[in-house]
């Protein structure tokens, strides 16, 4: 089904419990006899069994529609950012972690600086960005062209960790994509929202390592490149 069809079939059900509701209630204002009493009743209990159906239903397709919608929306934006190939200038594998200390995730004047993202593959990593335009603001798949991208880029990776790790590390990312920059840098507890380096440290977090080396309320570029569960 797609989203036009899903639509109209919304649309063609609320007419068509519409019309019945007014049809009932024409004829609940009309006069009838006591031989017709119960049969009209038996009539209005069938209607409100179909009503509480037909309100499960239309839930049903409203619920499906906007999940497909929003599939929709996503398989077309990752079509436009995600890469089948590897690019020019790539760095590290699957779950490695990429910083520098010269580029900045946000214009923000309380941003210290940096930026940091994870590794999804060769051709492709997954960063948080602020103040960069609606198509391109919060989490997104962007090139993994860190080398030309950064003279002082720098791939590490978690120490002793697997290759399982390491997958469900980008895969904890991914599970983040399209949503919003956190631009309350203190708060590296959220999980509705993310700048780089929040992001990052989560998705290692989740897998049992914490590569804050700070002790400060936020986690920033500088303080995952000094963890010392990096390698």
């Amino acid at each position: 089904m797609n989203r036009k069809t899903a639509l109209l079939s919304i649309v063609t059900l609320s007419l068509s419990t519409s019309l019945l509701m007014g049809n009932y209630n024409s004829a609940s204002a009309e006069e009838i006899n006591s031989d017709d009493y119960y049969q009209k009743k038996g009539e209005e209990l069938q209607y409100s069994d179909f009503s509480n159906q037909y309100s499960k239903e239309l839930q049903s397709v409203k619920k499906e529609t906007l999940n497909q919608i929003r599939e929709e929306s996503l398989s077309s934006e990752q079509q436009n950012t995600y890469h089948a190939s590897a690019v020019s200038g790539s760095m590290g594998s699957a779950g490695d972690v990429l910083t520098t200390m010269k580029g900045s995730s946000s214009t923000a004047n309380a941003w210290p600086g940096g930026h940091a993202a994870i590794v999804v593959d060769s051709a492709n990593t997954i960063e948080a960005y602020g103040n960069k335009g609606p198509s391109k603001d919060g989490v997104r798949y962007w090139s993994n062209n860190w080398k030309n991208r950064w003279k002082d880029a720098k791939v590490q990776r978690v120490k002793n960790s697997t290759a399982s790790q390491r997958a469900k590390a980008v895969k904890y990312t991914k599970a983040q994509l399209y949503e919003p920059y956190n631009y309350n840098f203190a708060s590296k507890n959220k999980t509705d929202s993310w700048y780089c380096s929040q992001l990052v440290w989560r998705a290692w977090k989740e897998q049992g390592y914490d590569l804050d080396s700070s002790s400060i309320a936020g986690v920033f570029p500088v303080d995952i490149r000094k963890s010392n569960k990096l390698k």
